[in-house]
Protein backbone atom coordinates (compact mmCIF):
# COMPACT_ATOMS: atom_id res chain seq x y z
CA UNK A 1 0.00 0.00 0.00
CA UNK A 2 1.20 3.69 -0.21
CA UNK A 3 0.24 6.93 1.84
CA UNK A 4 -1.41 9.50 -0.04
CA UNK A 5 -1.29 13.16 1.15
CA UNK A 6 -3.19 15.25 0.96
CA UNK A 7 -3.87 18.97 3.09
CA UNK A 8 -7.47 20.48 3.50
CA UNK A 9 -7.56 24.00 4.43
CA UNK A 10 -11.31 25.03 5.48
CA UNK A 11 -12.20 28.62 6.01
CA UNK A 12 -15.40 29.69 7.89
CA UNK A 13 -17.67 32.18 5.61
CA UNK A 14 -17.70 35.55 7.98
CA UNK A 15 -18.16 37.13 4.54
CA UNK A 16 -21.74 36.40 4.83
CA UNK A 17 -22.08 38.79 8.03
CA UNK A 18 -20.36 41.67 6.54
CA UNK A 19 -22.02 44.33 4.06
CA UNK A 20 -20.06 46.09 1.12
CA UNK A 21 -20.10 49.94 0.68
CA UNK A 22 -22.27 49.61 -2.19
CA UNK A 23 -24.86 47.46 0.16
CA UNK A 24 -24.11 49.96 3.49
CA UNK A 25 -25.19 53.01 0.96
CA UNK A 26 -28.08 51.13 -0.66
CA UNK A 27 -29.58 50.60 2.95
CA UNK A 28 -29.16 54.06 3.76
CA UNK A 29 -30.37 55.62 0.83
CA UNK A 30 -33.45 52.57 0.58
CA UNK A 31 -32.57 52.45 -3.08
CA UNK A 32 -31.23 49.82 -5.29
CA UNK A 33 -28.56 50.81 -7.35
CA UNK A 34 -28.02 49.69 -11.01
CA UNK A 35 -25.26 47.22 -11.46
CA UNK A 36 -22.93 49.77 -12.66
CA UNK A 37 -22.35 51.56 -9.92
CA UNK A 38 -22.57 48.26 -7.70
CA UNK A 39 -19.19 47.32 -9.69
CA UNK A 40 -17.93 51.36 -9.41
CA UNK A 41 -18.21 51.18 -5.77
CA UNK A 42 -16.69 47.81 -5.15
CA UNK A 43 -13.93 49.00 -6.79
CA UNK A 44 -13.64 52.58 -4.79
CA UNK A 45 -13.57 50.16 -1.90
CA UNK A 46 -11.21 47.96 -2.85
CA UNK A 47 -8.99 51.00 -3.98
CA UNK A 48 -10.15 52.96 -0.43
CA UNK A 49 -8.53 49.68 1.54
CA UNK A 50 -5.33 50.01 0.17
CA UNK A 51 -4.93 53.66 0.43
CA UNK A 52 -4.23 53.99 -3.59
CA UNK A 53 -7.05 55.62 -5.27
CA UNK A 54 -6.55 55.61 -9.01
CA UNK A 55 -6.88 58.46 -11.41
CA UNK A 56 -10.35 57.20 -12.88
CA UNK A 57 -11.65 56.81 -8.95
CA UNK A 58 -10.72 60.16 -7.92
CA UNK A 59 -12.35 61.45 -11.55
CA UNK A 60 -15.23 59.85 -10.90
CA UNK A 61 -15.38 61.04 -7.23
CA UNK A 62 -15.09 65.00 -8.49
CA UNK A 63 -17.61 64.47 -10.96
CA UNK A 64 -20.25 63.42 -8.11
CA UNK A 65 -19.09 65.70 -5.63
CA UNK A 66 -18.19 62.78 -3.25
CA UNK A 67 -14.68 62.56 -1.27
CA UNK A 68 -12.63 59.24 -0.67
CA UNK A 69 -12.75 60.42 3.25
CA UNK A 70 -16.10 60.37 3.68
CA UNK A 71 -16.56 57.24 1.49
CA UNK A 72 -13.84 55.30 4.10
CA UNK A 73 -16.26 56.46 7.22
CA UNK A 74 -18.49 53.63 5.40
CA UNK A 75 -16.41 50.99 5.18
CA UNK A 76 -16.46 47.90 7.91
CA UNK A 77 -13.54 46.01 9.13
CA UNK A 78 -12.36 43.89 7.40
CA UNK A 79 -14.03 39.85 8.07
CA UNK A 80 -11.51 37.50 10.07
CA UNK A 81 -12.34 33.95 8.83
CA UNK A 82 -11.40 31.30 11.39
CA UNK A 83 -9.05 28.60 9.03
CA UNK A 84 -8.62 25.41 9.95
CA UNK A 85 -5.46 23.11 8.18
CA UNK A 86 -6.27 19.22 8.11
CA UNK A 87 -3.99 16.71 6.47
CA UNK A 88 -6.01 13.58 4.98
CA UNK A 89 -5.20 9.96 5.84
CA UNK A 90 -5.75 8.15 2.98
CA UNK A 91 -5.86 4.11 2.25
CA UNK A 92 -3.47 2.75 -0.41
CA UNK A 93 -5.98 3.67 -3.13
CA UNK A 94 -6.88 7.55 -1.85
CA UNK A 95 -9.79 7.30 -0.13
CA UNK A 96 -9.51 9.38 3.26
CA UNK A 97 -9.88 7.75 6.20
CA UNK A 98 -9.42 10.46 8.31
CA UNK A 99 -8.84 14.56 9.28
CA UNK A 100 -5.78 15.22 11.60
CA UNK A 101 -5.31 18.85 12.57
CA UNK A 102 -2.25 20.16 13.17
CA UNK A 103 -2.47 19.77 16.85
CA UNK A 104 -2.62 16.07 16.30
CA UNK A 105 -6.30 15.19 17.20
CA UNK A 106 -7.94 13.32 14.72
CA UNK A 107 -11.38 15.32 13.98
CA UNK A 108 -12.97 13.44 11.31
CA UNK A 109 -12.23 9.55 10.74
CA UNK A 110 -14.58 6.99 8.51
CA UNK A 111 -14.58 3.10 8.20
CA UNK A 112 -15.52 2.15 4.90
CA UNK A 113 -15.97 -1.69 3.46
CA UNK A 114 -15.02 -2.57 -0.52
CA UNK A 115 -17.50 -1.19 -1.71
CA UNK A 116 -17.50 2.19 -0.25
CA UNK A 117 -20.27 1.83 2.53
CA UNK A 118 -20.32 3.89 5.52
CA UNK A 119 -19.59 1.43 8.50
CA UNK A 120 -18.94 4.17 11.03
CA UNK A 121 -18.09 7.64 11.00
CA UNK A 122 -16.68 10.17 13.99
CA UNK A 123 -17.51 13.72 13.05
CA UNK A 124 -17.72 15.38 16.24
CA UNK A 125 -17.28 19.02 14.29
CA UNK A 126 -19.41 18.47 11.51
CA UNK A 127 -16.47 18.69 8.81
CA UNK A 128 -17.75 18.75 5.06
CA UNK A 129 -15.62 16.16 3.79
CA UNK A 130 -17.43 14.51 0.97
CA UNK A 131 -14.08 12.70 -0.48
CA UNK A 132 -15.37 8.51 -1.21
CA UNK A 133 -13.04 6.13 -2.69
CA UNK A 134 -11.28 6.55 -6.33
CA UNK A 135 -11.79 10.90 -5.71
CA UNK A 136 -15.70 10.21 -5.68
CA UNK A 137 -17.93 12.79 -4.25
CA UNK A 138 -20.52 11.72 -2.03
CA UNK A 139 -24.68 13.13 -2.38
CA UNK A 140 -25.66 13.43 0.67
CA UNK A 141 -29.30 13.82 -0.63
CA UNK A 142 -28.98 10.44 -2.94
CA UNK A 143 -26.48 8.82 -1.17
CA UNK A 144 -24.48 7.97 -4.70
CA UNK A 145 -21.03 8.68 -5.49
CA UNK A 146 -20.47 11.37 -7.99
CA UNK A 147 -17.92 10.47 -10.21
CA UNK A 148 -17.38 13.20 -13.28
CA UNK A 149 -18.97 11.01 -15.99
CA UNK A 150 -21.05 8.69 -13.95
CA UNK A 151 -22.77 7.69 -10.64
CA UNK A 152 -21.70 4.96 -8.21
CA UNK A 153 -24.40 3.47 -5.70
CA UNK A 154 -22.30 1.71 -3.00
CA UNK A 155 -24.97 -0.53 -1.48
CA UNK A 156 -24.64 -2.05 -5.72
CA UNK A 157 -21.42 -2.21 -5.77
CA UNK A 158 -21.53 -0.77 -9.35
CA UNK A 159 -22.38 1.95 -11.34
CA UNK A 160 -25.89 2.75 -12.42
CA UNK A 161 -24.92 5.29 -14.78
CA UNK A 162 -23.82 3.67 -18.58
CA UNK A 163 -20.56 4.05 -19.44
CA UNK A 164 -20.06 7.34 -21.86
CA UNK A 165 -20.47 5.64 -25.45
CA UNK A 166 -17.59 6.34 -27.76
CA UNK A 167 -15.01 6.06 -25.01
CA UNK A 168 -15.28 2.76 -23.30
CA UNK A 169 -18.44 1.29 -24.26
CA UNK A 170 -19.16 -2.35 -24.92
CA UNK A 171 -21.33 -5.18 -24.75
CA UNK A 172 -21.31 -4.76 -21.04
CA UNK A 173 -22.11 -0.82 -20.27
CA UNK A 174 -21.99 -0.80 -16.81
CA UNK A 175 -18.39 -2.49 -16.42
CA UNK A 176 -17.47 -1.94 -13.19
CA UNK A 177 -13.44 -3.08 -11.37
CA UNK A 178 -14.44 -6.27 -9.82
CA UNK A 179 -11.11 -6.25 -7.83
CA UNK A 180 -11.83 -2.34 -5.75
CA UNK A 181 -8.83 -3.41 -3.37
CA UNK A 182 -6.68 -3.04 -6.45
CA UNK A 183 -8.22 -1.29 -8.79
CA UNK A 184 -9.09 2.38 -9.21
CA UNK A 185 -11.60 4.00 -11.41
CA UNK A 186 -10.89 7.84 -11.00
CA UNK A 187 -12.86 9.67 -13.64
CA UNK A 188 -15.77 6.55 -13.97
CA UNK A 189 -14.41 5.62 -17.38
CA UNK A 190 -12.32 2.37 -16.83
CA UNK A 191 -10.00 0.24 -14.49
CA UNK A 192 -7.09 1.79 -13.67
CA UNK A 193 -3.75 1.17 -11.30
CA UNK A 194 -3.58 -2.44 -11.10
CA UNK A 195 -2.12 -2.62 -14.93
CA UNK A 196 0.00 0.41 -14.72
CA UNK A 197 1.87 -0.74 -11.56
CA UNK A 198 3.78 -3.19 -13.71
CA UNK A 199 5.58 -1.18 -15.24
CA UNK A 200 7.27 0.88 -12.32
CA UNK A 201 8.75 -2.69 -11.15
CA UNK A 202 6.04 -3.65 -8.51
CA UNK A 203 5.63 -6.27 -6.09
CA UNK A 204 4.46 -9.33 -7.67
CA UNK A 205 1.57 -9.52 -6.13
CA UNK A 206 0.75 -6.09 -8.04
CA UNK A 207 2.42 -7.57 -11.00
CA UNK A 208 -0.28 -10.02 -10.48
CA UNK A 209 -3.21 -7.89 -10.23
CA UNK A 210 -1.37 -5.91 -13.65
CA UNK A 211 -2.77 -9.70 -15.34
CA UNK A 212 -6.03 -9.84 -14.09
CA UNK A 213 -6.50 -6.25 -15.36
CA UNK A 214 -5.11 -6.73 -18.77
CA UNK A 215 -7.31 -10.45 -19.05
CA UNK A 216 -10.39 -9.45 -17.26
CA UNK A 217 -12.92 -9.45 -16.10
CA UNK A 218 -14.67 -7.23 -19.14
CA UNK A 219 -15.46 -6.68 -22.66
CA UNK A 220 -13.78 -5.15 -25.66
CA UNK A 221 -16.17 -3.77 -27.90
CA UNK A 222 -16.72 -5.99 -31.21
CA UNK A 223 -15.40 -4.57 -34.78
CA UNK A 224 -15.95 -6.53 -37.97
CA UNK A 225 -18.47 -7.29 -40.75
CA UNK A 226 -20.39 -10.22 -42.04
CA UNK A 227 -21.27 -10.44 -45.94
CA UNK A 228 -23.01 -12.36 -48.42
CA UNK A 229 -22.91 -11.57 -52.16
CA UNK A 230 -23.78 -13.06 -55.58
CA UNK A 231 -21.14 -13.28 -58.55
CA UNK A 232 -18.92 -15.51 -61.33
CA UNK A 233 -15.66 -16.45 -61.62
CA UNK A 234 -13.05 -17.53 -64.29
CA UNK A 235 -9.74 -18.86 -64.42
CA UNK A 236 -7.07 -20.35 -66.64
CA UNK A 237 -4.09 -19.64 -64.99
CA UNK A 238 -5.15 -16.38 -64.25
CA UNK A 239 -8.83 -15.34 -64.54
CA UNK A 240 -11.04 -13.20 -61.95
CA UNK A 241 -14.63 -12.84 -60.26
CA UNK A 242 -17.17 -10.05 -59.70
CA UNK A 243 -19.77 -10.09 -57.21
CA UNK A 244 -22.44 -8.37 -55.63
CA UNK A 245 -23.52 -8.43 -52.13
CA UNK A 246 -24.74 -6.51 -48.94
CA UNK A 247 -22.96 -6.62 -45.87
CA UNK A 248 -23.63 -5.90 -42.06
CA UNK A 249 -20.97 -4.53 -40.21
CA UNK A 250 -20.33 -2.30 -36.61
CA UNK A 251 -20.05 1.36 -36.96
CA UNK A 252 -18.94 4.55 -34.56
CA UNK A 253 -20.93 6.57 -37.11
CA UNK A 254 -24.56 4.65 -36.50
CA UNK A 255 -26.57 5.58 -33.51
CA UNK A 256 -27.15 1.96 -32.85
CA UNK A 257 -23.35 1.32 -33.80
CA UNK A 258 -24.46 -1.20 -36.68
CA UNK A 259 -24.81 -0.23 -40.37
CA UNK A 260 -25.95 -2.10 -43.57
CA UNK A 261 -23.98 -1.70 -46.67
CA UNK A 262 -23.96 -2.70 -49.92
CA UNK A 263 -21.02 -3.41 -51.96
CA UNK A 264 -19.39 -4.51 -55.25
CA UNK A 265 -16.26 -6.64 -55.66
CA UNK A 266 -14.11 -6.99 -58.08
CA UNK A 267 -10.82 -9.77 -57.96
CA UNK A 268 -7.98 -10.44 -59.74
CA UNK A 269 -6.72 -14.35 -59.79
CA UNK A 270 -2.72 -15.44 -60.21
CA UNK A 271 -2.15 -19.17 -60.33
CA UNK A 272 -2.29 -22.66 -61.42
CA UNK A 273 -5.42 -24.64 -62.91
CA UNK A 274 -8.65 -23.69 -64.79
CA UNK A 275 -12.16 -23.69 -63.65
CA UNK A 276 -15.38 -21.71 -64.14
CA UNK A 277 -18.69 -21.21 -62.51
CA UNK A 278 -21.09 -19.03 -60.56
CA UNK A 279 -22.47 -18.92 -57.05
CA UNK A 280 -22.68 -17.10 -53.55
CA UNK A 281 -20.30 -16.54 -51.33
CA UNK A 282 -20.16 -15.64 -47.66
CA UNK A 283 -17.50 -13.70 -45.55
CA UNK A 284 -16.60 -12.90 -42.20
CA UNK A 285 -13.92 -9.80 -41.73
CA UNK A 286 -12.35 -8.54 -38.79
CA UNK A 287 -12.49 -4.93 -40.81
CA UNK A 288 -15.86 -3.12 -40.54
CA UNK A 289 -17.10 -1.93 -43.89
CA UNK A 290 -17.63 1.54 -44.70
CA UNK A 291 -18.20 3.80 -47.39
CA UNK A 292 -15.47 4.03 -49.75
CA UNK A 293 -13.29 2.25 -51.84
CA UNK A 294 -10.98 -0.65 -50.09
CA UNK A 295 -8.44 -3.21 -51.17
CA UNK A 296 -7.68 -6.90 -49.72
CA UNK A 297 -4.98 -9.78 -51.00
CA UNK A 298 -4.78 -13.16 -49.98
CA UNK A 299 -5.03 -16.69 -51.04
CA UNK A 300 -7.70 -18.68 -52.86
CA UNK A 301 -8.76 -22.31 -53.86
CA UNK A 302 -11.28 -23.70 -55.74
CA UNK A 303 -12.56 -26.97 -57.38
CA UNK A 304 -15.44 -29.37 -58.17
CA UNK A 305 -17.17 -31.10 -61.14
CA UNK A 306 -20.91 -29.76 -61.96
CA UNK A 307 -21.13 -27.94 -58.56
CA UNK A 308 -18.11 -26.01 -57.26
CA UNK A 309 -16.71 -25.24 -53.72
CA UNK A 310 -13.97 -22.14 -52.67
CA UNK A 311 -12.06 -21.02 -50.18
CA UNK A 312 -10.48 -17.65 -49.43
CA UNK A 313 -8.18 -15.80 -47.30
CA UNK A 314 -6.89 -11.86 -47.72
CA UNK A 315 -5.35 -9.39 -45.37
CA UNK A 316 -6.07 -5.29 -46.54
CA UNK A 317 -3.73 -2.72 -45.32
CA UNK A 318 -4.36 -2.26 -41.84
CA UNK A 319 -3.92 -5.70 -41.43
CA UNK A 320 -7.04 -7.09 -40.94
CA UNK A 321 -8.33 -10.14 -41.93
CA UNK A 322 -11.35 -11.66 -44.26
CA UNK A 323 -12.07 -15.39 -44.61
CA UNK A 324 -15.00 -16.63 -47.35
CA UNK A 325 -16.30 -19.72 -48.51
CA UNK A 326 -18.02 -20.17 -51.60
CA UNK A 327 -20.73 -22.66 -53.76
CA UNK A 328 -22.35 -22.99 -56.50
CA UNK A 329 -22.62 -24.47 -60.23
CA UNK A 330 -19.50 -24.96 -62.35
CA UNK A 331 -16.34 -27.15 -62.40
CA UNK A 332 -12.15 -26.91 -62.47
CA UNK A 333 -9.82 -26.87 -60.04
CA UNK A 334 -7.66 -23.45 -59.53
CA UNK A 335 -5.04 -22.35 -56.75
CA UNK A 336 -3.77 -19.08 -56.27
CA UNK A 337 -3.27 -15.68 -55.31
CA UNK A 338 -6.35 -13.75 -55.21
CA UNK A 339 -6.19 -9.19 -55.43
CA UNK A 340 -9.65 -7.64 -54.59
CA UNK A 341 -10.76 -4.23 -54.87
CA UNK A 342 -14.34 -3.32 -53.14
CA UNK A 343 -16.41 -0.21 -53.66
CA UNK A 344 -19.18 -0.14 -50.76
CA UNK A 345 -22.03 2.35 -49.74
CA UNK A 346 -23.28 2.57 -46.14
CA UNK A 347 -27.02 3.49 -44.84
CA UNK A 348 -25.34 6.13 -41.93
CA UNK A 349 -22.63 7.04 -44.28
Amino acid sequence: GSFVPLLRVEQTRAEDSHSTLAEKLERDAEVTFPPVLHQRLNVIEQELRKNQLSDDTLQFLNSTGLKAENLALWLEPEPESDRQIHLYHCDHLGTPLALVSTAGTVDWHITLDPWGNVLSEHNPQKLHQPLRMQGQQYDEESGLHYNRHRYYDPAQGRYITQDPIGLEGGLNTYTYPLNPIQGKDPLGLSEFGKWAGSAFNLPPEDIGAALDAANGPHYEPISGSISLDAGYSGDVFTGANDAYGIGMTTSEISPIHMDICAYHTLCVHEGVGAAAGYGATGTISESPMSTGMGSAAGYMATGGWLAKFTISGTQDSSGNISASVGFGPGEGAFVGKITCNQSTKCLFD
